[in-house]
């Protein structure tokens, strides 16, 4: 806890010496954001979040906007959110391929993954369907044997899709 402690005083201070510097200010919501998620605390990751992606949007960006949008839909997948969080993921992963930063594209392809967008992800990595049923069968596979539900939303298409025998 001591990093997190300095963390959060580092983005304080970076907001205090720089208020009006609206990329400072962007960077230090959105790292306080992030770092509010990645120890739980959902609404402050939520509200920090929010706020980075106004500046993102004031700064014109479409990097800056497709981060927060990244992490504003973990934070809806978490809270339980799914169609927020559908909406958000995709519309960043839009940004994300139009920035054409890969990584970002990574991140928000895992993000849509753990929201079991399978049809959205294999369009964008195939440019069509192919092998859709082949990457649902494993995902299926994987749940099972870690012994994690199935999201309702996904379970009909999951049976609707053709299962083949996946080897290892």
């Amino acid at each position: 806890t001591g990093q997190i402690e300095r963390a959060v005083q580092h983005f304080a201070e970076s907001l205090a010496l720089a208020p009006d510097d609206r990329e400072v200010v962007y960077y230090a919501h959105a790292n306080w954001g992030f770092l509010a998620l990645l120890v739980g605390d959902l609404p402050q990751a939520q509200q920090l979040t929010a706020a980075s992606l106004d500046d993102g949007r004031a700064l014109e960006s479409a990097w800056h906007m497709a981060i927060p949008l990244s992490v504003l839909g973990m934070v809806a997948h978490l809270r339980g959110e799914v169609a927020t969080a559908y909406d958000q993921l995709r519309a960043s992963l839009d940004l994300w391929h139009t920035v054409g930063d890969p990584r970002g594209l990574v991140f928000c392809l895992n993000a849509l993954a753990d929201a079991a967008d399978f049809e959205r992800i294999t369009r964008r990595i195939n440019g069509g369907l192919n092998g859709q049923p082949d990457r649902l069968a494993r995902w299926k596979r994987a749940r099972e044997a870690l012994h994690i539900e199935t999201p309702a939303a996904v379970k009909e298409s999951l049976t609707a899709a053709t299962t083949p025998e996946v080897t290892t």
